[in-house]
């Protein structure tokens, strides 16, 4: 039997890519070939914000649903590594961290549920590395971004907003173009989802933001399909896609410093993280962005959102991370 894997936006050589293909061999292997793929990415089959409708209309089998592109669909999922600031940026402990709570307790079914009520069968999401700032002149305190105009998708672009800047909402894909044409000045993403389309090129200087790694590329499954699947692959499939949640991490690892490199040789000056002094004054400016998106989920009905950031500080903490002030959650 062969499936098809839609992947987005990434080719096999991206971050996320790769660790999708990661996935796709291992379950071949397991299989002995009773279950192969036909890897589609690079927008060949989807647009950003088609990829739950794909898999809804049976276009592709299984796949990527990127959160950001996602945002009211995969509200607790998108948002909830995402609003709290300042977060751990490393990969391992975030990867663990996010672990326990996609597949622990009372947060793995409320997580797993987002996905269902549409159809899906979740199995596992990337964790990208803490948002980077590329621009075209200097970011390196929290003063200059006043007055900039910054491409940013996710809860973070409220961050931006209380800083004084002005956030442009855009996939990535779009913002090489609309840095060359002075449409923005900055964007704000994740590294690994902006180096595969050469952001460094228009915007030579970066700040690395310190506001803590995100949930990025889950793979999810036409639960219709997925159900027809024999049980033994159905195991198959689950058991593979948590290691290849763990794996992540280490391909994220290997593939970064190559990355930063290749930034640099190409005359990117790269920043330090803001300054503590700058993450307090930062932090006390934003308020209460926690009990802000549980609220908002309650207006909307969308139970579980509290019971998810709760479990997600309290698990932060406890890996010895400090927050440079505490977030309330209600």
């Amino acid at each position: 039997m062969t499936v098809t894997f839609n992947a987005g936006q990434f080719g096999v050589e991206d971050v996320p890519g790769r660790t999708f293909m990661w996935f796709i061999n291992k379950v071949t292997e397991r299989t002995n070939g009773r279950l192969k793929f036909r890897f589609v990415g690079s927008f060949a089959l989807t647009k950003p914000g088609e990829e739950i409708t794909a898999l809804q209309k049976g276009l592709a089998d299984v796949g990527n649903t990127c959160v950001v592109y996602h945002p009211t669909r995969l509200y607790i999922n998108n948002n909830f590594p995402r609003i709290v600031p300042f977060a751990i940026t490393a990969f391992e402990p975030a990867t663990r961290i996010m672990y326990k709570v996609y597949y622990e307790g009372d947060t793995a079914k409320i997580l797993s549920e987002e996905y269902a009520k549409h159809g899906l069968k979740f199995l596992m999401i990337t964790v990208d590395d803490s948002y980077v700032i590329e621009s075209k002149t200097p970011i390196t305190k929290l003063d200059d971004l006043k007055g900039v105009k910054i491409a940013c998708l996710g809860g973070q672009a409220k961050w931006l907003t209380t800083a004084g800047a002005t956030v442009a909402g855009m996939p990535v894909g779009d913002r090489p173009t609309a840095l060359q044409t002075g449409v923005v000045q900055a964007s704000a993403t994740p590294f690994e989802i902006s180096f595969p389309f050469k952001l460094y090129e228009f915007a030579p200087y970066m700040v690395q933001t310190g506001w803590g790694a995100v949930t990025g590329n889950p793979i999810s499954w036409n639960m219709e399909k997925f159900n027809k699947l024999p049980a033994d692959i159905q195991g198959i499939v689950i058991d593979t896609a948590k290691e290849a949640f763990l794996q992540n991490a280490i391909i994220t690892e290997d593939w970064y410093s190559g990355a930063l490199a290749a930034a640099k040789a190409a005359k990117q000056i790269i920043n330090p993280e803001f300054s503590q002094a700058d993450k307090l004054k930062w932090a006390e400016m934003l308020g209460e962005p926690v009990v802000d998106w549980v609220k908002d989920a309650e207006k909307q009905g969308i139970t579980g959102a509290d019971t998810v950031v709760a479990k997600y500080i309290e698990l932060t903490k406890a890996e010895g991370h400090k927050f440079p002030r505490d977030w309330k959650v209600k």
